[in-house]
């Protein structure tokens, strides 16, 4: 169950799951109905607080692909992972539990994902499908090397070819469609074009990089990434200092979030509320006649006019086959 709704207003507490709290010695689960269930104590960590809320909502069966489908969402595997790629597993898990929740585990075989796959392709898109298939595979590569499963049943099922997104987005509609941002989106619109992080690695830039001396460096960036540094041009310099310009000056987080009515302070600006912020702003742009695009395609064209091998050191790309078939979207000269 992906946290969702209202922003805690303790950021300690962004983790946890909708109606799990603080009690005074315990983390308790309180159902609509009213009451309050104990979960785990105070002491405890994240991961067994989510384990407890796990086995208080389960019916799985002992060794079903739905228990497989709740132990692996409360390991530490889980934890590690992104949170936006949390929340898209945990939306996968519910399509997953409800094709294969009922069947043993050591029963799952190759053609009952590949069968399952191509229908929720029709069903869907092969997008869809591909994602939701990620999600399973990630699960199966974790119980295959925890005693769940004797074989991996998603080694051998191969996913669908996708075809890579080609929306260039001209400087003109990005002007547009800045003008009908916030303070806050159009700063985040200025570091974009300059420093081509994923969005998630955007989000979580430290407000210290920002005032680095040599540059934006990027230490840990996702999904394998090279470690960089952007360095400092006049561009990269007025981008980091709209960001630092935002309201208020003395925070100590770089994206500034909503202000608590109560409290009157600050919370960081989260992933979802980005998304909330940039679905918004675009259904105005759309309205006004612009082309959708998406946050993505900003990537893209951020270093469009790159060549071909400073674009992958500034993608973070280990490969560049990877920054050829998903980022070269303008077309090739040919002498």
């Amino acid at each position: 169950m992906p946290p969702v709704g209202r922003t805690r207003r303790n950021p300690a507490d962004a983790w946890m799951p909708p109606r799990v709290y603080r009690g005074r010695s315990a983390f308790e689960f309180r159902p609509k109905g009213g009451g309050a269930v104990r979960l785990a104590p105070l002491t405890a960590t994240p991961r067994e607080v989510l384990a407890a809320l796990a086995r208080l909502n389960s019916d799985a069966a002992p060794g079903s692909v739905a228990a497989l489908l709740e132990d692996a969402a409360a390991s530490a595997w889980f934890a590690g992972l992104a949170t936006w790629t949390q929340r898209g597993y945990r939306r996968a898990f519910v399509q997953l539990r409800k094709v294969f929740g009922h069947m043993p585990a050591l029963d799952l075989r190759p053609e009952h994902i590949r069968r399952w796959l191509d229908a929720r392709a029709d069903a869907k898109s092969v997008y869809v499908a591909n994602r939701e298939f990620g999600a399973l595979a990630g699960v199966c590569r974790w119980g295959y090397e925890r005693g769940w499963l004797v074989v991996n049943p998603c080694k051998g099922v191969r996913r669908f070819r996708e075809q890579p997104r080609d929306r260039k987005v001209m400087p003109a509609e990005l002007a547009a469609f800045a003008d009908l941002c916030s303070p806050r989106l159009r700063a985040y619109l200025a570091l974009r074009m300059v420093v081509p992080l994923r969005q998630g690695e955007l989000l979580a830039l430290p407000l210290a990089a920002l005032r680095a001396p040599d540059g934006i460096p990027v230490d840990e960036p996702s999904k394998g990434g090279i470690p960089r540094t952007f360095a400092w041009t006049e561009a990269r310099r007025l981008a980091a200092d709209a960001v630092l310009a935002l309201d208020p000056p003395a925070r100590t987080f770089t994206w500034p979030g909503r202000r608590d009515r109560r409290t009157g302070q600050v919370t960081p600006f989260t992933q979802h509320g980005f998304q909330s912020e940039w679905t918004r702003v675009m259904a105005r742009y759309v309205a006004t006649g612009g082309i959708r695009f998406h946050e993505h395609d900003l990537r893209a064209a951020a270093t469009e006019e790159l060549a071909l091998e400073h674009a992958q050191l500034a993608l973070g790309h280990q490969s560049i086959a990877t920054t050829r078939r998903h980022y070269r979207r303008r077309s090739q000269i040919v002498p």
